[in-house]
């Protein structure tokens, strides 16, 4: 586990395994170290930052995909979604207001914080994996090779 970035520190926009060996991080570093893990051990995840009608509000959420759908997370805040049998709520379930908030530990968070962003979860057909699937190291050896083979990239990126 991480915690919050200190007061005072800098912001460091690093690597996932820094960030972890360092032990703290801000909102995002939280998204994407739960995100690399569950690509580490097989399951596809991604987090994507939502945004409201609001300017200044934006929250980074993370889906991760099981058999029964993308299911949805916020490991910064500590919260999760369930459906109203108990069961992990998928982002349909959720968009048909079947769905309740759990937290992890003593996390202070209501339900209305989420509510406005629950209002505009991404299709399923939308979400891309990307990026936290290629952080272990056989997976970033395939993508490459794939952009290799593709004319995409002369170099190692």
């Amino acid at each position: 586990t991480i915690r919050p970035q200190p007061q005072g520190l800098p912001v460091m926009d690093d690597h996932v395994w820094n960030v972890y060996v360092r032990g703290y991080g801000v909102s995002d570093n939280f998204h994407d170290l739960f995100t690399t893990l569950c690509g580490y051990v097989g399951v596809e995840a991604v987090f994507h930052r939502l945004k409201i009608k609001d300017p200044d509000k934006l929250i980074g959420l993370s889906f991760v995909k099981l058999e029964k759908g993308w299911v949805v997370f916020d490991p910064f805040k500590g919260g999760y979604f369930l459906n109203k049998m108990g069961g992990w709520a998928t982002i349909e379930e959720i968009k048909n207001k079947n769905w309740r908030m759990e937290k992890i530990g003593s996390a202070e968070i209501a339900d209305s914080f989420y509510k406005p962003f629950l209002e505009v979860l991404p299709d399923t057909e939308s979400i891309d994996p990307g990026r936290a699937n290629i952080q272990s190291p056989i997976n970033r050896l395939k993508w490459q090779i794939g952009k290799w083979f593709a004319g995409m990239t002369s170099s190692v990126e």
